[in-house]
């Protein structure tokens, strides 16, 4: 038998769980937006990585017991973020991506043409090298 704390502890933990795992779960479907292999491995890891920390806190609580009614409460967390705050969340993602994207393409940018600058210096002087041999 779980004691009543405990059991009131996880269904707490199963909602809010739920509702987590669908905003976090956007979240990386937003950022990995291209389908290439990586993404998509991404992806699994994250997946992987958030049901064992969720394992792990069950398993702190009692024992890794899983019942049904966790699971149905953990796809009823996940059905309120869906059906309440996805509406209000994607707006916010999307403008959040937009001001992050814009100066990492910036970066890499200016970061490439410094390493085309490197590697042209570099022929240069490997150039200058065998000529003066």
């Amino acid at each position: 038998m779980i004691i009543l704390a405990v059991q009131l502890r996880i269904f707490v933990l199963s909602l809010v769980s739920g509702w987590i795992y669908g905003t976090m779960s956007t979240f990386v479907d937003l950022i990995c937006s291209s389908k290439n292999i990586i993404n998509h491995i991404l992806i699994l890891i994250f997946h992987g990585v958030y049901h064992l920390f969720l394992f792990s806190l069950l398993y702190q609580l009692n024992g890794g017991s899983l019942h049904l009614y966790y699971v149905l409460l953990f796809l009823l967390g996940m059905y309120a973020y869906h059906r309440i705050y996805y509406p209000i969340i994607i707006p916010i993602y999307i403008q959040f991506i937009h001001y992050v994207k814009l100066p990492i393409k910036r970066i890499f940018l200016v970061f490439s043409q410094f390493i085309s600058i490197i590697i042209m210096l570099m022929k240069k002087v490997k150039k200058k090298g065998e000529d003066g041999l």
